[in-house]
């Protein structure tokens, strides 16, 4: 007799309640991966739906398996469903693509493969109705959980991890006491579900400690191996500093993804005001893309200071002309992951110190490029950073010196973009009127403001259309490099130096750690604008994003971020942490409950002998309360046949027949040693059945004596 098929034998409460605990940590299991997924993703309408479906998908797998559906009834039903889907979008990689483009992930990411992970499971969650499947569900949620580690590991998602293994754990050894399906009774449920959850909790907390340890001792001796490795490599003369090639950080697609909206930490910065923390320069527009054409660095050398070394910028050689109206600002970064490549810096630095093996500068945008000799999470910079007024910009030279027109001729020459007549001509009707360059600049920034509308979701750019056409006269929305790139155009169609910067908005001061922290979705591009004199002036055309004029501590700023809290994408996910940590102190609950337990290993293992014995005793005693009010309570001192007596002096012989029917099972039970079956369970409740009926028959107001009902927990 197979597992599906030893359930039939028993009611639908009965299966319904062997085979709860099984299906609530089947969900708990798909919902790990789901939310592993949507906390990458982070993205409102995908964390409702899949949390929804996640529910509804193993509810219903419950329901049928209760009441006992054929299992590869839904398994086909959802293929045709699967089918009817692909026909309509033609062919499956078209499926595939309009899932990713509906949640706006990277096809080249992992996280688009944690997507089709997380719809294949949703689909498959319909049609678990084995054991076998239940447990297969367990696969591709780890491997979402793996995948969305790698892009975005976090606390969040190690607590994701944490409740999956003891999800897993108990839902495997679930799995086994169902083998014995026709033999597993509704009693046993609560001290093997007790049992298990013990176990879980037992092998995660061994696996996380024995994990921890191996990790420190592995993550000691690399670090150890690679600075060695290093060394002997600088010993050599060999450059460790990567060749400088074209890559996916020299491009800025303005048809690709938006930025991330991930709570995720990228770092934490301290100094003493806010600053845009650029990482690249784009120079080059080519009409749908960016490109950081000038690509020109000049190796530096640095002073040993430590185990650090110090970079100082020799700005009269880099550059002809030191720019004036600069303020020194110094910052420390501390970085979640280990630096790799471009350097997170305020505009404009001078020195850098770190425990860099080189450093490497483009004196044309002062974008920094380092290679480390080990792990490197921690530096300091300096730079000098704007501090102008309007009326300063206002009063600078229109007219570029000889050093300062050398400096940003590259930028110039033959750069005057390529665009659509249109594109001139509103930029012409927009600046006109305007005396100087800032004004200028000004007037385009305004005109997107009050023109464009910020979104994560625009319009798809079609191919072979210019972006910047398309933004201003077609779509008119979009999000912060759309903006950026648009301004920076129309600035170079007016005949004003200007390129795009991408990098991280300033972050939200945290007054505890007194730093800015800096998330995924600070991530930002803005225009820097050359003023001669001045040197290059950071705008942002972003409408509602506002950096000068931030102060450290703002009430306005802190209401802002609990308001968002409440009505961002971000709600969600972090709802679902909040049940994941009720559902982990709902565990150590359990635990604490079953140590209290007396000889808990004893109960589970001797439990299926005594109950029937046990259900027997307890209708005898709710039989004793429905009888109370006519003959008192029973002693706890009185045999059942000295009770028997009692009731006997009622002078109802049906009553007396029923309670003697009822007396002599337990006497045969407990003092005669005889098995108790289902059938003598089954006469047992009919004979209290009989007894509150004619108690109820003789009471005057037609009112039971008792309100007991027959009932066998």
């Amino acid at each position: 007799m197979s597992r599906h098929e030893s359930l039939r034998d028993k009611t639908l409460g009965e299966r319904a309640l062997i085979l709860l605990p099984f299906y609530a940590a089947a969900f708990i299991v798909l919902l790990c991966g789901v939310s592993a997924v949507n906390s990458t993703i982070d993205d409102s309408g995908l964390t409702s739906i899949t949390v929804i479906l996640s529910f509804v998908g193993v509810a219903s797998s419950f329901v049928m398996r209760v009441l006992g559906v054929n299992p590869g009834l839904p398994a086909w039903i959802i293929s045709g469903l699967l089918i009817l889907f692909v026909v309509k979008h033609n062919s499956v990689a078209d499926l595939i693509f309009s899932l990713l483009q509906a949640s706006r992930a990277d096809p080249t990411s992992s996280a688009s493969v944690g997507i089709i992970l997380q719809w294949a499971s949703l689909a498959f969650s319909f049609t678990m109705i084995s054991n076998q499947s239940v447990l297969f569900l367990m696969v591709p949620c780890i491997a979402m959980l793996g995948l969305m580690s790698s892009e975005n590991l976090n606390p969040e998602m190690v607590t994701y991890f944490l409740n999956f293994v003891l999800a897993s754990v108990f839902l495997m050894g679930y799995e086994l006491h169902l083998e014995k399906g026709e033999k597993l009774s509704r009693e046993e449920i609560g001290p093997l579900v007790r049992s298990l959850l013990f176990i879980s909790l037992v092998v995660v907390t061994s696996a996380g400690i024995i994990g921890g340890i191996f990790s420190a001792a592995l993550g000691i001796a690399g670090r150890s191996i690679i600075t060695a490795a290093a060394d002997r490599l600088s010993e050599t003369g060999v450059s460790l500093m990567l060749p400088i090639t074209a890559d996916s950080t020299d491009v800025l697609s303005l048809s690709g993804l938006p930025p991330s909206t991930s709570g995720r930490v990228v770092m934490k910065v301290k100094a003493r005001r806010p600053s845009y923390w650029k990482e690249r320069t784009f120079t080059h527009y080519t009409g749908s893309e960016w490109h950081a054409g000038m690509r020109f660095y000049e190796t530096l050398d640095g002073q040993q200071l430590g185990e650090r070394r110090i970079y100082s910028f020799q700005l009269d050689q880099l550059m002809g002309e030191i720019p004036k109206g600069r303020t020194r600002l110094e910052q420390t970064f501390h970085l979640e992951e280990e630096l790799a490549g471009p350097l997170y810096a305020a505009s404009f630095p001078v020195e850098i110190t770190g425990r860099f093996a080189e450093i490497a500068v483009n004196p044309y945008t002062m974008d920094v490029n380092v290679a480390t000799s080990g792990s490197v999470t921690d530096y300091s910079v300096v730079s000098l950073v704007p501090s102008v007024t309007p009326d300063d910009l206002r009063k600078a030279s229109n007219e570029l010196g000889r050093e300062q027109a050398d400096e940003v001729r590259p930028f110039m020459s033959g750069r005057v973009p390529l665009v659509p007549a249109r594109v001139i001509e509103l930029t012409r009707e927009i600046v006109a009127g305007k005396p100087t360059q800032y004004d200028q600049v000004v007037a385009i920034q305004n005109y997107l403001r009050a023109n464009c509308r910020y979104t994560l979701n625009p319009p798809t750019l079609p191919p072979e259309t210019d972006a910047t056409d398309f933004f201003l006269f077609k779509s008119k929305a979009g999000y912060c490099q759309q903006f950026a790139s648009a301004m920076a155009v129309m600035c170079l169609l007016s005949g004003i130096p200007a390129r795009v910067a991408v990098g991280y908005a300033p972050g939200i001061w945290d007054s505890k750690e007194e730093c800015f922290v800096v998330r995924d979705r600070d991530a930002h591009a803005w225009v820097e604008v050359f003023f001669p004199g001045y040197g290059w002036i950071p705008f942002d055309p972003t409408a509602g994003v506002q950096v000068e004029g931030q102060g450290i501590f703002s009430l306005r700023r802190l209401y802002s971020e609990l308001v968002s809290l409440v009505k961002s994408r971000r709600l969600m996910p972090n709802l679902m942490l909040g049940m994941l940590f009720s559902l982990f102190a709902f565990l150590v609950v359990q635990v604490f409950a079953l140590v209290s337990l007396p000889r808990p290993r004893f109960k589970v293992r001797f439990v299926r002998n005594r109950e029937p014995s046990e259900k027997l005793w307890r209708l005898y005693k709710l039989m004793c309360r429905v009888l109370a009010k006519r003959v008192g309570n029973r002693k706890p001192s009185e045999t059942p046949n000295e009770y028997l007596k009692r009731v006997e002096s009622i002078g109802n012989p049906e009553i007396t027949e029923a309670v003697t029917a009822l007396t002599e099972m337990v006497t045969a039970a407990f003092y005669g040693g005889k098995l108790v079956t289902n059938e003598i369970l089954a006469d047992a409740s009919k004979c209290i059945r009989v007894v509150q009926k004619l108690i109820r028959r003789n009471d005057g107001n037609g009112q039971s004596s008792d309100s007991h009902v027959v009932r066998v927990q």
